[in-house]
């Protein structure tokens, strides 16, 4: 919900985000243009010709981009960023127009080597000018989309508030749909047999635990909505688990004093230097998995987990750990 006029800030840098993330195959495409390009044939004399005209568009491009990021850093769009943001769609559409016509004249001048509808001695120089013509593009969809939003738009934060609930209480009510009862239905099987054997088993030298409820929670939070690749997902998560549950236990054995003497043999988690050193070691844990929760796209979901998990093991309080490894390893 717009708070403090922060909704519509979210929504613009949200828009903005989304039109960057829509870029990455046109950069590939850019890319591999470059890197399979030989640089015979009629490339000099097609480049030489189109060099001005595609570093006008760019320029008209980029000089856009930045409109765009300089009017959601308020949130609000003044009279005056509009009129900017409306003459760079001008430009940059009369720049798109300008490269296409001269890329036609250059194309059809009889220099060029031209076995088909589309020369195959140009083909990567053509894929090089679509994808600048494509990112341009991109930034003139998103101006159009900041240079339409209202002043208004969210209203006030009491009456946003009000609509987001609203919003929220008709998706909780809402009827389901055969995929969400099937969702609910699959997991709470799952999540009813793992209760059902942490309730009744009673195996003294098995990792369950009779009347522990661990495991059916557990599992509660590792459902996720995303489809695809299941096993790898599960395998990320099962990772994740394992190393957010296994990596504090090897780091509070190492500074408990009832285990060890502690860091070179002066640190422990004992008194107030122990204190000290227990905020620095959740604090650069926690910010390690985070980090990689928000940089990697492959290791997110590991990062996310191992921190979510690890912080809960590393709060505890000293000693407690060591006097107990049992359950700490049962529970993973």
């Amino acid at each position: 919900f717009d708070l403090f006029g922060q909704g519509r800030r979210r929504r613009l840098y949200m828009a903005f985000y989304t039109s960057m993330k829509q870029m990455d195959g046109v950069m590939l495409a850019v890319k591999d243009s470059l890197e399979k390009e030989d640089f015979q044939g009629s490339h000099n004399f097609f480049c030489t010709a189109m060099q001005p005209r595609m570093s006008a568009l760019q320029d008209a491009a980029c000089n856009l981009l930045d409109l765009c990021q300089k009017a959601c850093e308020d949130g609000t769009i003044a009279d005056d960023e509009r009129d900017d943001l409306l003459e760079g769609i001008d430009e940059v559409r009369e720049q798109q127009r300008e490269t296409l016509k001269l890329c036609q004249e250059v194309s059809n001048s009889g220099q060029v080597r031209q076995t088909g509808l589309i020369s195959q001695d140009l083909l990567n120089e053509n894929t090089f000018l679509f994808g600048l013509s494509v990112f341009a593009g991109k930034v003139v969809d998103l101006a159009e989309l900041i240079a339409n939003i209202e002043d208004n738009e969210a209203g006030s934060p009491f009456s946003s508030l009000l609509t987001s609930l609203a919003h929220g209480a008709r998706k909780v009510f809402a009827v389901p749909s055969k995929d969400k009862i099937a969702f609910a239905v699959r997991n709470w099987i799952s999540i009813a047999v793992c209760f059902v054997i942490g309730y009744s088993v009673d195996c003294e030298k098995c990792v369950f635990t009779k009347h522990d409820a661990n495991m059916a929670a557990m599992l509660t939070l590792l459902i996720n909505h995303y489809s695809g690749s299941a096993f790898l997902n599960n395998l990320k998560r099962l990772l994740g688990v394992v190393i957010g549950k296994v990596l504090p236990i090897m780091i509070l054995g190492v500074v408990d004093p009832m285990n060890s003497q502690g860091i070179f043999n002066y640190f422990d988690c004992s008194g107030g230097s122990g204190c000290v050193l227990m905020v620095v070691i959740v604090f650069t844990y926690t910010w390690f998995f985070t980090y990689m929760y928000y940089t990697s796209a492959n290791w997110g979901t590991i990062g996310c987990l191992a921190a979510a998990f690890g912080c809960a093991v590393l709060i505890r309080p000293c000693g407690s750990v060591s006097s107990n490894y049992n359950y700490n390893y049962q529970e993973v």
